[in-house]
């Protein structure tokens, strides 16, 4: 199936980086142990998947990274405007857990502090 709304013609690195932080950062609402035990379990199934992915060809590790910015800033971006218009859209990144891990992602591979305000689509500082 081609996602043909979000099509685009890239480096394999965006489409591994994008796959990465979509799947890592979805909000897993489970009773707090069993989610610890899931989100284990999503993150070896994340690095099997880039390693399988590395031993068919190479993958720019910057690349990767600013892919994974990208996406996240890219599923942030539409909370964003959906706050400072007073909506409360629905979707996995709409949720406080949900835009949280876009942030925290972005925060830990770019060093790049986002916030979320009303009003206000991104602060970024």
């Amino acid at each position: 199936m081609i996602d043909w709304p979000n099509v685009v013609i890239a480096e394999p690195a965006m489409d591994v980086g994008s796959a990465i932080a979509n799947i890592s950062t979805v909000p897993i609402t489970l009773p707090w142990a069993l989610r610890v035990a899931a989100q284990a379990a999503v993150g070896t199934a994340l690095r099997r998947y880039a390693r399988a992915y590395r031993a068919r060809r190479p993958l720019d590790e910057r690349a990767l990274r600013y892919y994974q910015v990208f996406r996240a800033f890219a599923q942030l971006v539409p909370v964003g405007a959906a706050r400072a218009a007073g909506r409360a859209d629905g979707g996995a990144f709409h949720s406080e857990v949900g835009a949280g891990n876009l942030i925290a992602l972005i925060r830990k591979l770019s060093g790049v502090s986002v916030q979320l305000q009303d009003r206000v689509p991104l602060i970024i500082a």
